[in-house]
């Protein structure tokens, strides 16, 4: 969660990108994508997190939620 947590904190404060040293800091792993399992990176990667920017950057990616296209609530039948 602190590679999230980093990411999120960045884009809260309006700088997305964060630098992978930065964004390792205090693990093993050089890089995101060693971070995590093979499938769960397929799974997250350009979906939840992405590449900066610039190379040698990552982001929390985005977007926006769609508005159309949500169900209308059931009614509850009365007993």
């Amino acid at each position: 969660l602190t590679i999230f947590e980093r990411l999120v904190v960045a884009a809260a404060k309006g700088s997305p990108d964060v630098q992978v040293k930065a964004l390792m800091e205090g693990f093993e792993s050089r890089s995101p994508q060693q971070a995590f399992r093979k499938e769960t990176w397929d799974s997250i990667r350009d979906v939840y997190i992405g590449k900066g920017a610039k190379n040698g950057y990552w982001r929390l990616l985005l977007t926006a939620q769609p508005t159309e296209a949500v169900a209308e609530p059931a009614e509850e039948a009365t007993v």
